[in-house]
Parts: C-alpha cells; structure tokens; sequence
C-alpha cells in the first residue's frame, strides 16, 4: 500500500512538472561550463570560459578531432572547472549542447521509477522540451548547425579498407588529403605512405584497392608524391582567387544554396502538431494507469500504440528536418568561404589543410597523372600532376 501511494504521488508530480514544461513555466537554473548564476537568478555567461568553448567550435570545424582539441585546450592553459584537463569526451559533450545556442531542452533523462530512482536517458519513451532564446547564447546558431553537420559526416563514414573488421571508418584528423582523394579508375580512397629512396623520405599516395588487390582491380592507379599533390591543389586554388573575376564568380555561382520552400516548413508544422496530440493523449492515458487500483492494461496498450504511431512521425520529422538543414548548412557554408578567401594570401599561396578541408569537396586522381579537383558547390577544375 506503501509502494502504491508512492507510485501515485509521484505520477502526480511528474505530471505536473511535465505540464510546466509543456507551458513553459518550469522554472530551472544551471550551472554549466560557460555560464554562472547571475544576479538576477538567471544564467550568465562567463568570459573566459566562453572564449574555451568557442575555441572548440572552431577547431572542430577546422578538422580537428574531440581528442586533438582537448590537448590543444590543455596546451594553452584551458582547464574544467573543478581545475582538471579536458578529455575529449568532455569536449564531445559541449560540442552537442544545446545550451550554448541559447536553448534550452528538458527532459532529456527520466527516473524509471520512484522506488530505485534510477534515471535513464531518453531516446522518445517521453516527450522533450525545447524552449528557444532562453538565455545569452555562447556560439552562433549557424556555427553550432555546422559542427552538428559535420559531426553527421564524421560519424557516417565508411571504412576503407577491405580488410576492416567493422563497415564504420575512422575520421582521420591528421591529413585533410585522406577524407578527399579517391582513386578515379575504381572509386576508392588513397592512402598515405612512405618509404626510404636513396637516402631521401619519400610521402606518396596509393589506391588502397590497388596495395590490398593488386592490378586485377585497379590497373591504371600508382603511386603519386605528396609535394605533387600539394602543388597542384594550390594551383586549383589560385584559380579560383577574387582577381580572376571569371572564375571567382563562377565558384561564387556554384556555391548555391536554397532556404527551406514554404511547404516544407508546413509540413514539418504539421508533423509536429500531430505529435504533440498523440503525446498529449499519451500522457492522458499514462495519468489513468497511474491514477486507477484496477486493470491499467488498457490504458498502457492504448500509450505502446500511440508510441508506434509518434516513432513514424518522428522519422518524418527527421527527414524534413534534414532537408532543410541541409540547405541552411550551405548557407552558413557559403558565408564561412567568403570569409576564408579574405584571409587568403593568393600571391604567396602555400598547402594548408585548412583549405583543403573548407573549399574542397574530393579529388579524383586519375590513370593519365591528373587530378580532378571538386570544390564545394559542384566546381571543377583540372590539374596536370607533371608540372
């Protein structure tokens, strides 16, 4: 009788917490890195803290991996704030707040129950919710849109070798050449080697498919020096400088991006109002099995069909989602390049990773010792690796 009144106290409060939430009236108050309390009870962001996290944005965007980044951070007198040194796995945290967009999110864990009050993260089992431009924002919205992108992209990659144990490949952070280049005869990655010639290091490229099956499968593919590649990537990026108004402007052209259309937006209003019904009726049913002494079957079958019908919503939700993100993403993309050409010393042009990662798409290495090199945006312009 204990356990039966706890159980119901409890559905009590949490229904009343959830109906807060829903209202936006839940009152909360954090204290993560990068804010404090402020006078007024209210988050407050703190400088210092916030010049860390924004650093970490950055880094990640220019290809740095969580691990690196955090031994940057260490390396320049960053530290957690209970005085200790990051770990990536902390820097991987930051990296998916919601928080330093100025928003908030509630109800990302939940207590399965009052008796162990152990708490569970929550992947759909009870509604989340957001509440925008709560508080200072640390990053932009676009930056922090970017860094998710580009986390979705890490975290998709396929292996690349033949002879991996898993399908999922590795994000190599350390040369920006092993995510673009790709052999143009068979469609597989290059690889970075080296080897003791005369006396001299060589670094040089191969066709993983060629070292691991040999010719049968990829005949035309060979070995190219790194300096080569280097070469002409920076050849290809010269082209494109703002005095060659030609072509400047093409790539401009080809950097094309469109808003989410009207209809779209409509349709994911649509999607997310039905989901805010079935969840509304949801919780009705879960307050009746928590509220009746009889048989709350009935009550929890009607919430598990609602549940299946809100698990293909929300499915539809993430495609629309994801096609209107997308666009929005090139239209931060594209602001992220114009700002990089200002930088850019186009008379004294040097290899960077850090342009190759942010202009260039991939590089098809072809049999007759070229390279096609596609920007982002779908530009491409040809280079001979004999020059």
């Amino acid at each position: 009788m204990a356990q039966s009144e706890s159980e119901n106290i409890s559905a009590n409060v949490k229904w009343g917490v959830r109906q807060r939430m829903k209202n936006g009236t839940f009152s909360f108050h954090f204290n993560t890195y990068g804010y404090r309390k402020g006078e007024n009870g209210e988050p407050e962001v703190v400088p210092e803290e916030a010049e860390y996290i924004r650093k970490m944005f950055d880094l990640y965007l220019d290809g740095y991996s969580t691990r690196n980044i955090a031994i940057h951070i260490n390396e320049i007198g960053g530290r957690t704030r209970k005085g200790k040194e990051w770990e990536w796995r902390s820097v991987q945290d930051i990296l998916s707040n919601e928080k330093y967009v100025g928003d908030m999110l509630m109800q990302k864990t939940y207590s399965t129950d009052c008796i162990s009050k152990k708490r569970k993260k929550n992947n759909g089992e009870l509604p989340k919710y957001l509440i925008s431009n709560n508080h200072t924002p640390i990053v932009s919205r676009e930056t922090f849109k970017l860094v998710q992108t580009e986390k979705a992209r890490r975290n998709s990659k396929r292996k690349k070798s033949s002879q991996a144990s898993t399908e999922l490949g590795c994000y190599n952070s350390k040369y920006a050449l092993s995510d673009v280049l790709i052999c143009g005869e068979c469609g597989s990655s290059y690889v970075r080697n080296t080897k003791y010639y005369k006396g001299e290091k060589w670094v040089y490229w191969r066709c993983i498919n060629r070292i691991e099956n040999g010719t049968k499968f990829c005949n035309k593919s060979s070995g190219i020096r790194e300096e080569k590649i280097h070469a002409a990537i920076c050849r290809a990026i010269s082209k494109i400088s703002p005095s060659n108004d030609e072509v400047f402007n093409s790539m401009k052209n080809t950097l094309k991006y469109a808003m989410a259309e009207d209809d779209a937006e409509l349709n994911k209003f649509n999607v997310e109002l039905n989901i805010k019904q079935l969840q509304d009726e949801a919780e009705d049913y879960m307050m009746k099995a928590a509220c009746t002494e009889g048989d709350k079957t009935k009550y929890l079958d009607e919430v598990e069909k609602i549940f299946s019908k809100v698990k293909i919503l929300r499915e539809q939700l993430e495609m629309l989602e994801a096609s209107t993100n997308e666009s929005k993403s090139m239209s931060s993309e594209k602001d992220k390049v114009a700002e990089l050409f200002k930088k850019i010393d186009f008379n004294n042009l040097e290899y960077d990773d850090l342009l190759v990662r942010r202009l260039i798409e991939c590089i098809k290495i072809m049999g007759d010792k070229t390279i096609i090199i596609i920007f982002k945006g779908g530009m491409e312009i040809k280079e001979s690796l004999n020059d």
